[in-house]
């Protein structure tokens, strides 16, 4: 989490810069096309801080999978070898998802720093307000950088995680020739208790009253009532 951390920090230290007094979008001095301008930039920046919170909450999925399943679980002996390879998996995974909630970070502040140009340009080319045009378009070119350079980093780690996945299956296919794999598909399941027979259900034989077996053999000799029943067959 130190990494997120520097990222957090980053960003942070980034926010320090220029800053831009908010235009609102019911101006009438400013058009109406500046306006949806700025809106829509406003609106990346409220889907980028959502997508930020969905790679937080994966985090902690990610964490919570590993902690249960991959190292909560007292796998047998003979899975050793298939689970090294799993905690590996879980290990890689785990980094993965660290990457992306700093993509996730930067991506933010990318979005932010395109609010605070698009902005301070609406702002100058209306006379609104006097900006230094070339400090946030240096500060967005900056976070386009840095969101460029963790994206190959997260590409790289995608195909470390593709042939760990296959070592993984592979080490798992070969406990599964000789082991129980019911513990990987259901993590508590009591095995020794799934092993034993199930119990056989005795069948209640129902008492039919003298008048059911009258009418049923009544029904039986009667030929309107067997034509009928033989209407009535499906197959």
């Amino acid at each position: 989490m130190t990494a997120v951390v520097l990222v957090l920090a980053a960003i942070l230290l980034a926010a320090c810069g220029p800053r831009v007094k908010p235009i609102s979008l019911h101006d009438q001095s400013v058009p109406a096309d500046s306006r949806r301008y700025v809106a829509d930039t406003q609106d990346a920046v409220s889907i980028a801080r959502a997508a930020r919170d969905e790679a937080l909450r994966e985090l902690d999925a990610v964490r919570e999978w590993r902690r249960d399943v991959v190292r909560g679980v007292d796998w047998p002996a003979k899975a050793e070898a298939a689970i090294a390879k799993l905690e590996i998996l879980a290990d890689e995974r785990m980094k993965l998802a660290e990457l992306e909630v700093q993509q996730a970070d930067l991506a933010l502040a990318l979005a932010q720093a395109k609010y605070e140009l698009v902005t301070a340009e609406t702002a100058v080319r209306h006379d609104i307000a006097s900006y230094d045009l070339d400090l946030f378009r240096a500060r967005t070119e900056e976070a386009r950088e840095k969101k460029k350079t963790l994206t190959d980093q997260i590409l790289t780690q995608r195909d470390k995680i593709d042939e760990l996945t296959s070592q993984w299956w592979t080490a798992y296919a070969s406990w599964a020739r000789s082991g129980d794999t019911r513990l990987y598909y259901v993590p508590f399941i009591d095995v020794e208790a799934s092993k034993a027979p199930p119990k056989k259900k005795k069948k209640k034989v129902a008492e039919k009253k003298p008048e059911e077996e009258a009418e049923k053999k009544e029904k039986a000799t009667d030929p309107e009532q067997k034509e009928e029943a033989d209407e009535l067959r499906i197959w």
